[in-house]
């Protein structure tokens, strides 16, 4: 008898749902956004436009970061990244590793905006 995956293997089952969950909500909204469009209008094109701007932003975003990816190298990437990563956590919990500021002084102070 074959191994079904789904039905032994906890770790895919909660993949594939969550897989399942994600494109349902995916198909939420490409029928909600242009539904409520057209409750605030009638013409075809504004409604169209708000199809494609739902889809044109992933489009445009994905080439770029693909492109941007194969520019560089990817521990290079990766390390900066981990840097970028390193320096909001610290900034959001108030590490003081600069020897500058108090602990207590610099959470109060520090912000992160993303």
């Amino acid at each position: 008898m074959k191994n079904n995956l789904l039905t032994e293997n906890t770790n895919f089952r909660r993949l594939f749902g969550a897989g399942v969950c994600s494109n349902f909500a995916d198909g939420l909204m490409l029928v909600a956004l242009p539904w409520l469009a057209t409750l605030v209008t009638s013409d075809p094109l504004l409604i169209s436009l708000v199809f494609a701007s739902n889809r044109l932003s992933w489009v445009l975003l994905f080439i770029s970061a693909g492109l941007f990816a194969d520019l560089f190298y990817r521990w290079l990437l990766g390390g900066r990244m981990g840097i970028l990563e390193w320096e909001v956590v610290r900034e959001g919990e108030g590490v003081d590793l600069g020897g500058g500021a108090s602990s207590k002084k610099k959470k109060e102070t520090s912000m992160v905006t993303l």
